[in-house]
């Protein structure tokens, strides 16, 4: 997508959620989930961000995974 850049690929539900906290701190962002798994909420989905606001964007992603994690 011309001037989107991809910050996220997996699960479609990890996708929901990263695009939820994306939109709460004010980015846009969109999602295209791939067809190929029969359970809609594990689709493979990535989630794009306008180019100048995927630094923020993983940035965002990175501490999200770092609060979730042990």
């Amino acid at each position: 997508m011309k001037g989107w850049a991809a910050v996220f690929r997996g699960p479609r539900v990890q996708a929901d959620l990263l695009q939820a906290v994306l939109e709460a701190a004010g980015l846009k962002a969109v999602q295209l989930h791939d067809a190929g798994d029969y359970a809609g909420e594990f689709f493979d989905a990535r989630v794009f961000v306008p180019e100048e606001q995927a630094a923020e964007a993983r940035r965002l992603i990175s501490e999200a995974g770092q609060a979730g994690g042990p």
